[in-house]
């Protein structure tokens, strides 16, 4: 089940016109594998910061609200621990009710990553609901008249899968009492377990919330660099990823 090539598309330039917002993180020792790369779930809490550093300077009304669909990360050189990174920021396309969010990447130690997010526009009753034109008149000119869809792409687990219980904890509820988007990563990288991302694409469907129980579904495509999961509760996926690895180097690469 391959990361869909419509997605692959969504990586484009930094746009030279609209709205970029840039801001700076150093990875730190919290925000790495054992093996000194910086984790899934770690990559999404830097999205959620920069997003939301961005958003206050903007100086909109604090009325807008969105819940997460989609994230797609393509990272060509994953950061390491120590890298001071550049994180630049900008809408990279418009629906009638949801946004795409991109987030170009780069560290002094050669890292590289871009992100594309796509948010739904709800109300009060989380409903989807139109952009604002305040939203769309400070956002808009980056996307470059580029319009996205919210459709979900990733299907449900087959037959054959590893299911295991997934301990859902209170330090990773956000204020919502919803498990944060970002601790969703944290089941894929139990699944990578220390090899190197270079695509990964996650799916929101509904919330989890404790006290749970939810469990973690997964296989490996039988080339060993595909790894695919499902979190559920109570037999319904709540998200679905989809994480290509680095291949890995054969024995006999250096003779």
């Amino acid at each position: 089940m391959a990361v869909p090539t419509n997605h692959d598309e969504l990586m484009v330039a930094v746009p030279i016109v609209g709205r970029r917002f840039t801001g700076r993180r150093r990875v730190g020792l919290g925000d790495v594998t054992p093996l000194r790369r910086l984790r899934l779930d770690a990559l999404a809490q830097y999205l959620q910061d920069i997003a939301t550093a961005d958003y206050d300077d903007a100086g909109l009304p604090g009325t807008f609200a969105f819940v997460l669909r989609r994230v797609l990360v393509q990272a060509p050189a994953f950061p390491v621990l120590g890298e001071r990174l550049t994180l630049t920021t900008f809408c990279g396309g418009l629906g009638q009710r949801w946004a795409e969010r991109r987030t170009h990447i780069t560290g002094d130690h050669g890292a590289l990553i871009d992100c594309a997010a796509l948010w739904v526009s709800i109300d009060t009753a989380g409903r989807p609901v139109r952009l604002p034109i305040g939203f769309v008149d400070q956002y808009g000119e980056a996307a470059l008249g580029r319009t996205v869809s919210s459709r979900l792409t990733l299907g449900r687990p087959p037959d054959r899968c590893t299911t295991v219980a997934w301990a859902l904890r209170f330090a990773d509820l956000d204020t919502l009492g919803h498990v944060n988007n970002a601790a969703h990563w944290q089941a894929g990288e139990e699944l990578v377990a220390g090899r190197v991302p270079v695509r990964a694409l996650i799916e929101y469907q509904s919330a989890l919330t404790l006290p749970g129980p939810a469990e973690l579904i997964s296989t490996n495509a039988s080339n060993g660099t595909d790894v695919c999961a499902w979190l559920t509760m109570d037999g319904r996926v709540r998200s679905s990823m989809e994480i290509r690895l680095r291949a890995p180097i054969p024995d006999d690469a250096e003779a």
